[in-house]
């Protein structure tokens, strides 16, 4: 039980996120995939093909192409990152949505707790779409317009 807690991996939000320990380290990114989310991905072909699809990355390095069978350095943060999500039409209907808790950001990820029933990415009220507009409005409170929101989007 403690050593579980030592990753506490989240399995409730569309993006995940488990810092690796040296337990972790010694595992293949799809063997740590299994381990740490198995109900996520619950087998080493599902790992092998999230990340050949590029869900998978290192926070540190979010562009670096990942592989299967390279092992994370103790201390990196491994991020499942989401899926596509529907777009959200205008910036209004984005702050409609809601927020909801952030864990964790930097200026790359953003890690949120999803609530109960929503789902992480299908229909106008999922989770992905509730993100984008709070990026949305994020972007508008540092002073950029509505288009710049919704072209990055």
């Amino acid at each position: 039980a403690a050593a579980a807690g030592a990753h506490a991996p989240s399995t409730s939000a569309t993006c995940c996120a488990v810092r690796v320990c040296e337990r972790l380290g010694a595992l293949t990114v799809s063997e740590l995939l299994v381990r740490v989310w198995p109900a996520l991905i619950p087998t080493q072909s599902v790992a092998k093909r999230t990340v050949r699809h590029g869900l998978v990355c290192v926070a540190s390095r979010p562009k670096a192409p990942l592989s299967w069978r390279e092992r994370v350095a103790v201390g990196e943060r491994v991020v499942v990152r989401p899926l596509g999500a529907q777009r959200v039409v205008s910036v209004e209907d984005a702050a409609a949505l809601g927020a909801v808790p952030v864990l964790w950001e930097s200026d790359t990820w953003l890690c949120v707790l999803k609530p109960p029933g929503m789902p992480p990415r299908a229909g106008r009220r999922c989770l992905a779409n509730v993100v984008r507009g709070m990026q949305s409005l994020r972007r508008l409170a540092r002073g950029e317009s509505a288009h710049e929101s919704r072209r990055r989007a």
